[in-house]
């Protein structure tokens, strides 16, 4: 079961950092000071999954110091004590939105009001302290223990990845995302959610995350054995094919459709008697890409990671493959492999044709975007999401013609 406890432990102190905020260099120094004290234990495999886990934590503490800043020093000093944490809480929200953090960073500094991450090591165990100033006012609390046990018991971020039932801007800060991917890390670890602790006090609030020492132990590994092409690698690339619903579509010189796995076929929504219907579902631009022009297949005799939006048979919604192939002279035909990018959100936001092309194109672009913008993107695609908080896109540079 998840805890509650009151007492602080005794432990040696490897890290302690006091912030703010989180954007002004803080995060880094947190993330790599992590990162080396993870190595320095042994192993580097896990260091960015520890890290990832404290940056979450750091994220939800300084969101609960600043609702505590909020609290205390707008809605109390103004008689709104008696609203309920529902109503205040949609007022919080609203300031972040218009005035960002600044505002609470500067309160918190002239009330000498932190976050604080700690790491400590007491016997077998690495102790991660992430501590806030301020507890949550009853409402409050009620509402993180329900969401506290819903999160345990996660087995994916599905729900919290924008879907047909989310609007545009609702997954850029939903309850209980970041205790749900630390609670899917300790999983992915080996551990259970008994290693994570909420712990209330009277004036400070602290989630604490226990992580055993013999998680960070080199085992000895066996000589890699190189993998030959035979019966074994065959059988191995089948199950993959198999497991991950690949496929492969054969075409001659001229592009025409010659053969397609059931996989493919199955994915748009045909059966294998209604395979002739397949190539009127491939746009022309695909066949004059692949098969003619500078960059034709039969000269190159290879390409590599081209994208392709394909409708289902029922023209309800459009699948983005990524396909790859090479030309077999000795057939006179053109062997390609199809891999469907399944995204739980609809695929629109991703470009179609060459991924050298696109690559092109963010060279282009790339320089003009404001560094923590791509930063944060990077993460939100790391933790899942596929769009950028709400405090970031006014910063977020618009191309238009």
């Amino acid at each position: 079961m998840l805890s509650e406890q009151t007492e602080v432990l005794p432990g040696e102190t490897l890290l302690e950092i006091t912030a703010y905020e989180l954007y002004s260099g803080v995060k880094g120094e947190i993330r790599d000071r992590v990162r080396q004290i993870i190595e320095n234990l042994g192993s580097a495999k896990i260091a960015g999954p520890v890290s990832a886990m404290v940056l979450e934590l750091a994220d939800n503490a300084l969101k609960a110091l600043y609702k505590y800043v909020f609290y205390e020093y707008a809605i109390k000093e103004t008689g709104l004590g008696d609203l309920p944490f529902e109503q205040w809480n949609e007022i919080f929200k609203n300031e972040i939105e218009t005035n960002y953090a600044k505002n609470f960073e500067r309160v918190c500094r002239e009330q000498s009001l932190a976050m604080i991450v700690r790491l400590s090591q007491a016997g077998e165990t690495l102790r991660i302290d992430v501590v806030n100033d301020g507890a949550p006012e009853p409402g409050e609390y009620a509402a993180l223990r329900r969401l506290l046990k819903e999160t345990a018991k996660s087995q994916s971020i599905r729900r919290f990845i924008g879907t047909e039932n989310n609007d545009a801007g609702d997954d850029a800060e939903i309850p209980g995302l970041g205790w749900t991917l630390v609670f899917l890390t300790l999983k992915g670890l080996g551990l259970s959610p008994h290693h994570f602790h909420f712990i209330v006090g009277k004036n400070r609030t602290t989630a604490r995350i226990e992580l055993p020492l013999r998680l960070f132990e080199q085992h000895a590994v066996q000589g890699i054995r190189l993998l030959e092409p035979g019966t074994e690698t065959d059988a191995m690339v089948s199950r993959i094919f198999a497991g991950l619903k690949h496929g492969i579509v054969v075409f001659n010189e001229a592009g025409d459709v010659l053969q397609v796995s059931a996989s493919v076929l199955e994915s748009l929504g045909l059966t294998p008697t209604a395979a002739a219907k397949f190539p009127g579902l491939l746009k022309p631009r695909f066949s004059e890409d692949i098969f003619s022009g500078p960059f034709n297949v039969t000269l190159l005799h290879r390409f590599d990671n081209y994208r392709l939006r394909v409708p289902t048979a029922d023209s309800a919604r459009e699948l983005l493959f990524n396909i790859s192939g090479i030309y077999n002279p000795a057939l006179k035909e053109v062997e390609t492999y199809w891999q469907l990018i399944n995204l739980a959100q609809d695929t629109v936001g991703l470009s179609e044709g060459s991924i050298f092309e696109n690559v092109h194109l963010q060279s282009i672009v790339r320089p003009y975007i404001p560094g923590m913008i791509l930063e944060k993107a990077r993460e939100s695609l790391r933790h899942g999401l596929f769009r950028l908080p709400n405090e970031h896109r006014e910063l977020t540079i618009f191309f238009s013609t």
